[in-house]
């Protein structure tokens, strides 16, 4: 055999083995969406599995468990500005950031409607993840910031 029919026969060789090897691992691999099941499937061991539940309404970022409780509603509104997210993209103070749009001096309705239909890329919350209580005291709070 020539030294010309060597290289093309390495080179093929080469391919056929990195090609049987991309083949190998695609079969050999888990398929990690289907470790996502309602129940465990004890028979599967390959991977960690996850269990998943009934849908859960989108109850806004920040801290899970109860609402702060400032002493007046400016202040819980201060509080629920940044544990509710709306600081994130409105700014701490209500002017508009580096997403949101400025809502200083929107009324507790006005907030409602936004938060419900989500214009835009503003994100619907649920009625569990902002309540109305919650909403009169960021609308307290940014009213206050409109003087």
């Amino acid at each position: 055999m020539s030294r010309v029919m060597l290289i093309p026969l390495v080179a093929g060789a080469w391919v056929v083995g990195v090609g049987l090897s991309l083949v190998a691992i695609v079969v050999l691999s888990p398929y990690t969406h289907g470790n996502l099941a309602p129940h465990l499937d004890l028979a599967f061991t390959r991977t960690q599995q996850t269990t998943v539940g009934p849908p859960i309404p989108y109850r806004g970022p920040g801290p899970a468990g109860p609402p702060p409780a400032a002493a007046n509603a400016v202040a819980r509104g201060q509080e629920l500005m940044v544990a509710g997210g709306c600081a994130t993209c409105h700014g701490l103070d209500g002017r508009g950031g580096p997403v949101g749009q400025p809502i200083v001096g929107f009324s507790a309705s006005e907030l409602r409607t936004k938060t419900t239909k989500g214009p835009g890329g503003m994100p619907a919350f649920s009625q569990e993840g902002l309540s109305d209580d919650d909403l009169t005291a960021i609308a307290a709070y940014l009213t206050s910031l409109k003087k």
